[in-house]
Parts: structure tokens; C-alpha cells; sequence
């Protein structure tokens, strides 16, 4: 077991190594391949500009609403509009929200 786990330790040390060597010679980040960098995000905040976004509210009255798009934290997801917002958060009952 000691032998397999030395194994597994060298192989990623050496898979790491490797990945920020070819970071290293094409001038990019050596963090650029690590889990958090290749996650898919619902939206991309860095490239947006300032306006609004819309979120789920999951309430009686509205069930999409809308916000300048600073005031998200990073964990909430948000929208460019409000049939987005309908169609993924509430695709069953699209109608409704978009009558709101």
C-alpha cells in the first residue's frame, strides 16, 4: 500500500512539474490547469460590464428579479436577462415567470 501511495505521489508531482515547465516556455500561469481555473461558471463576471443581471427569487411575486451586477457574490448565479433566468431556473413554468 506505502508503495502505491509513493507511486501515486510521484506521479503527480511529476504531472505537475511537467504542467508548469510548458507553462513555464508558452508564458502562461502554472495555476491555469489547476481544478478551479477549468471549472465551468454559470456566468463570466470578468468580462462583463456593469448592468444589470437577473437571479432566481423564488417567490410568489417574482420569480426572477433583476440587480446591478457588482452587488453578486461569487457564489450566486445570475443572468443576462430575464428568459434566461426563466428558462433555466424555471423551465416549467416559464409563462408564469415571464409574466411577471
Amino acid at each position: 500500500m506505502a508503495a502505491f501511495n509513493l507511486t501515486l505521489l510521484l506521479s503527480t508531482l511529476t504531472l505537475t512539474a511537467s504542467r508548469s515547465a510548458a507553462s513555464l516556455s508558452t508564458g502562461q500561469h502554472p495555476m491555469a490547469h489547476s481544478t478551479l481555473a477549468t471549472q465551468q461558471q454559470p456566468h463570466k463576471r470578468q468580462q462583463q460590464a456593469a448592468g444589470a443581471r437577473y437571479y432566481a427569487t423564488w417567490t410568489e411575486d417574482a420569480m426572477c428579479s433583476s440587480k446591478l451586477s457588482e452587488t453578486f457574490e461569487s457564489w450566486e448565479e445570475s443572468f443576462g436577462s430575464l428568459e434566461e433566468c426563466c428558462e433555466v431556473v424555471f423551465g416549467w413554468a416559464m409563462e408564469d415567470c415571464l409574466r411577471e
